[in-house]
């Protein structure tokens, strides 16, 4: 199978496409890579062929800004896809994220081929757009972006894939019901789910946990994720339980930060530890001396998308999940008995607590199971007998 993969990054940085060359090397695919090139940066070799787009990095952005205006950003893509194809011959075109669908396409007309296209969504874009901070900065921002209008182009740009590729089953749901049409195209569910591979060994613990409960949370912070939901619980428990801990790590959403301040002033240093960021690879130091991984998301139609990176990496270290209600992440754990599941803030409260009630060796079991699980069902190459029957019928 030859597949020409073409992403609007460059490959270097981007970890879904990482992962899913990796599945295509365990698969013996003859892969290449159509990815931007930004002026004047460095680029690591691989081994498979990497053809780069060449353009500054501000132009880039600049041209992405007014995508919805003008039609640079499309042209650009739309003509680089025909020139790289025009001489070569692939089996599937893969490409990321919704707008890139009608340039890709645009772009495999032009060469004269005719190459099934695949659209891999990595979001609910059109609602992951409208949330952006550089969109919403100003009113005169939001009438440039135009956030809304992605709403109206989302069907055209999911028609003109082939067969497209989403984090959940509950988002080919919600497509399909929306779009009734999409029902005859293929579909592959690809979870954000690990290479584990890319997790190093842990060295040493790098904070006391005295036996306290440690409740972990990994990734960006911010209202929408829910953290501050966590915060105001242990405001409240800390009244009348030393037990327990919350370990923050990961930077604020800027918006955030004088309320993130106010609350963490409330906050005992015997239950609460914030660590702006650490690397990847360092993450099972922290998860050594954890507990429990947190994932409070708000419930929304972007985090209903998917299931967060987050969850798979507390799996793969061991830790049982306290999660909202979104239902992706919500059917992983109730599916597989591996943590607890809250709908409101006294549900939140009463989670902390029951977890914190057991005793470390049960808490540490639950844990296992979530290991375990992770293992034998959302390791990366667990998908790639699946990936492979959805290219297959692709070519049908």
């Amino acid at each position: 199978m030859k597949v020409a993969v073409v992403v609007d990054n460059e490959l270097d940085h981007d970890v879904r496409v990482q992962k899913e060359i990796k599945l295509y090397e365990h698969l013996g695919y003859d892969v290449s890579v159509v990815c931007f090139g930004f002026k004047g940066e460095t680029y690591t070799n691989h081994k498979i062929p990497v053809t780069r787009v060449e353009i500054s990095r501000k132009l880039k952005n600049t041209f992405y800004f007014f995508n919805l205006i003008f039609p640079f950003y499309r042209r650009l893509w739309a003509r680089a896809v025909c020139n790289f194809l025009k001489n070569k011959e692939f089996d599937i075109v893969h490409t990321h994220d919704l707008y890139m669908a009608l340039p890709v396409k645009k772009g495999i007309k032009k060469s004269g081929k005719s190459i099934p296209l695949v659209l891999d969504l990595h979001e609910n874009y059109p609602i992951a757009y409208a949330s952006y901070s550089w969109v919403n900065k100003s009113a005169f921002r939001k009438f440039l972006t135009r956030p809304d209008k992605w709403k109206k182009l989302e069907k055209s740009y999911l028609e003109a894939a082939d067969g497209i590729i989403v984090l959940s089953d509950s988002f080919k749901d919600e497509l399909c019901s929306k779009y009734p049409g999409l029902k005859n195209r293929k579909w592959f569910t690809l979870p954000n789910v690990q290479d584990l591979d890319s997790f190093g060994e842990p060295t040493e613990a790098t904070i006391e946990n005295n036996e306290q409960i440690v409740f972990l949370y990994f990734g960006v912070l911010g209202v929408r994720r829910g953290v501050f939901d966590v915060m105001d619980a242990f405001i409240d428990l800390q009244q009348r339980r030393q037990d327990i801990k919350l370990l923050l790590i990961g930077p604020l959403d800027k918006a955030d930060r004088n309320l993130f301040e106010e609350k963490a002033k409330k906050l005992n240093e015997t239950v609460f530890e914030y660590i702006p960021w650490v690397p990847q690879n360092e993450l099972l130091n922290y998860t050594q001396v954890s507990h429990v991984g947190l994932c409070p998301l708000h419930v929304n139609p972007q985090h209903e998308s998917g299931v967060a990176n987050k969850i798979f990496q507390y799996m793969y270290a061991g830790l049982p999940l306290l999660v909202s209600n979104c239902r992706p992440q919500m059917k992983i754990v109730l599916e597989n008995d591996i943590g607890m599941v809250f709908s409101n803030q006294a549900a939140l409260l009463s989670s902390i607590e029951a977890f914190a009630d057991k005793k470390h060796e049960e808490v540490h079991a639950w844990g296992e199971k979530a290991h375990d699980v992770l293992i034998s069902k959302y390791a990366l190459d667990s998908f790639k007998d699946g990936l492979h029957s959805f290219y297959q019928d692709l070519q049908k």
